[in-house]
């Protein structure tokens, strides 16, 4: 896979990993996406999940199908782009970390076990105080396409909260995938609301 195209991503939206979340950047936007997608993060119509006391903006909020209910984690799918958004948030008994909300994470099968190549990966602190494992990856799909993913995993006192963007487009479709990636990272992410993710249902965090 041709990594040169998706440097503008690593520029726009991976810089960041360093210093936290940045959300007066203006990521770079392909043409074939809608033009209020470049509005405010604070225009965008946000979901809030009372369950996981998480507010998630979403672009063109009406274009996306949530579902926070049927299963473990709230799942937010954007047909017309094939986005895709999981979401999960839990307490604990016991202190928490970054490394230790990413064993629950992945112990309950929420965490991607795809081998992915990490375009870039470090710490950073957010969504507000969490200490947060940040991956930004590109996965190579059988059928020649490109997966893009932002996956975020982090911890703070005795909270977790894990998040994992995906969205997929064709080989020659770099700088579209590297646009939505960026805004996943600065703008989806980045301006997660947190309301009372400290009072989620223990339940939430077990193995499944």
């Amino acid at each position: 896979m041709a990594r040169q195209g998706l440097t503008l991503l690593a520029a726009a939206a991976l810089a960041t990993v360093a210093c936290g979340p940045a959300p007066a950047a203006r990521a770079p936007q392909a043409a074939a996406e809608p033009a209020r997608d470049r509005d405010a993060p604070s225009k965008w119509p946000r979901f809030t999940s009372t369950r996981f006391g998480v507010t998630l903006p979403l672009p063109d909020g009406k274009s996306w199908r949530v579902d926070d209910h049927s299963g473990p984690t709230l799942v937010a799918v954007r047909p017309s782009t094939g986005e895709r958004v999981v979401l999960q948030a839990w307490s604990s008994e016991e202190l928490q970390s970054r490394q230790r909300c990413e064993v629950t994470a992945r112990l309950s099968g929420v965490f991607p076990d795809a081998q992915l190549d990490p375009l870039e990966e470090g710490r950073i602190t957010g969504p507000g105080s969490f200490d947060t494992r940040l991956v930004v990856a590109v996965e190579p799909r059988e059928n020649g396409a490109l997966r893009g993913h932002v996956i975020a995993v982090g911890g703070w006192i005795r909270r977790c909260i894990f998040f994992h963007y995906t969205t997929e487009v064709a080989s020659k479709q770099e700088d579209l995938l590297s646009s939505r990636i960026a805004l996943a990272r600065t703008r989806i992410f980045g301006e997660l609301g947190l309301g009372d993710v400290g009072l989620v249902p223990r339940e939430r965090a077990q193995p499944r």
